[in-house]
Parts: C-alpha cells; structure tokens; sequence
C-alpha cells in the first residue's frame, strides 16, 4: 500500500492550495497581463513551501480559461510584474503591507492570512469555527483592475467594500 502525497499534507494546507487554484477560475485579469492567450497563471507562494509544492501537485495538467499554471517559491525566482497571484504566508505583517502597496495598482490578486483582523490582501485567509474561509476586500480588486465573478463573493464569507 503506498502513500500519497496528499496523505502527508495537513488537511488546512490541501484546502488553502485548492482555493488558491480555484480562485483562478472566479478572477478576470485585464486582457493584457496576458501577452498571448495560452500565456500561464503565474503564481507566487512564499513563506509556505508544503503549500507551494501541494499547489504544483492540483495544477499539473489543469487549465483555467485555456492558461496552465507555474507555480514559484521566491521572489527572486520570478519578476514580480509577470505574476497573477501572490499567496502570502508567514510574512511578517509589516513585510506583507510594504509588498502589498507595491503591488496594489498591479493587476495581481494578493492572498494573506492574518488572524483575529482584516489582512491586507485581496483576499484574506481566516479560520471560523475551525473550518478555512476567505474575505474579499472588493474596492482592492478593483483600484488593482481585477473583477471577481459573482460566485466567489457569494461563497466568500464576508464581502468588504471598503471605499478605494
């Protein structure tokens, strides 16, 4: 009998990098972030590299609007510019904000988990009654170009639409 990767996972890990994917699918990028139509998703994760390697094993071979995705680890590794997502964890907090106000006019969707208040991302990560859900700050979405489809805010556990 053998082991799946996914058996070596914690439960909290596996449901953020599915989120984290399926998100992808809900979010509508300005058409030029993408050069050519089969250009990929890129996605950045730092501070959590059980959850970068969890994503890569749910995007191999998946496609999303006909885009495959690249999944990297480090900022160093990829220009900031070229990424679509910014998942966030283990980030000192302060960390987080200046990288964040870096990118707040970019068309790129930021993923934090901050605990017990708002995060400063888009989307924020949060536990209630221990089960994972998500806030969507709408109003950062927009100034960043980015629109959501309506079934991410509906299944989004609050939707906050603070002023730009």
């Amino acid at each position: 009998m053998s082991v799946s990767w996914a058996d070596n996972v914690p439960v909290e890990t596996r449901i953020k990098a599915a989120f984290l994917y399926k998100f992808c699918s809900y979010i509508r990028w300005p058409s030029e972030v993408f050069a050519n139509s089969d250009d990929p998703v890129i996605m950045l994760i730092l501070g959590d590299d059980v959850l970068a390697a969890e994503l890569e094993h749910i995007v191999t071979d998946r496609l999303t609007a006909g885009s495959s995705f690249s999944v990297f680890r480090s900022v160093d590794s990829v220009e900031l510019t070229s990424v679509q997502l910014v998942y966030m964890a283990g980030v000192e907090l302060s960390n987080k904000h200046a990288l964040i106000s870096q990118l707040a006019l970019q068309p790129i969707v930021t993923v934090t988990e901050v605990v017990n208040q708002q995060g400063p991302g888009i989307i924020n990560f949060i536990k209630v009654d221990n089960r994972m859900r998500f806030d969507v700050f709408q109003a950062r979405a927009q100034k960043a170009n980015l629109s959501m489809d309506s079934q991410l805010l509906t299944v989004a556990r609050q939707v906050i639409r603070e002023s730009p």
